[in-house]
């Protein structure tokens, strides 16, 4: 073409576009939790509100929120090792992808809380109820 780009540099230009989106993306999610995190930790402080008690259920919406965009935003930013690697070649790409998929899957279902968690479930309950 007669601006001296061939296809190799338009898809460099795609490559790297992809991932900055991608990064602006991690951005927000990120200023999302930390928004949230933010409110959790002044409203944890609040007994009351002008004379009424300031509800948990409220605190717990939100921290729930909260790690529901950092969730998002890792998942995001684990996304960027396989585009990184497609940057250098699809060969690369193909072979990041699977190390990446296993070290997701090994991390999304690991049982270091296995236990805890249901304990603090049903302490929870067992407090509503009394």
């Amino acid at each position: 073409s007669s601006d001296g780009c061939n296809d190799h540099d338009t898809l460099l230009f795609v490559k790297i576009g992809v991932l900055v989106i991608l990064l602006v993306g991690i951005f927000f999610v990120y200023s999302m939790c930390s928004r949230y995190i933010t409110h959790v930790g002044f409203m944890i402080n609040t007994k009351h509100v002008e004379g009424v008690p300031f509800p948990m259920d409220l605190i717990y919406k939100m921290l729930h929120q909260a790690h529901r965009f950092y969730s998002i935003g890792m998942r995001m930013f684990f996304l960027c090792i396989p585009l990184f690697g497609w940057i250098f070649g699809e060969w690369v790409l193909v072979a990041i992808t699977p190390v990446y998929l296993y070290l997701i899957h090994d991390m999304e279902t690991s049982d270091f809380t296995e236990g805890g968690i249901e304990q603090l479930y049903a302490a929870i309950e067992s407090h509503k109820s009394s």
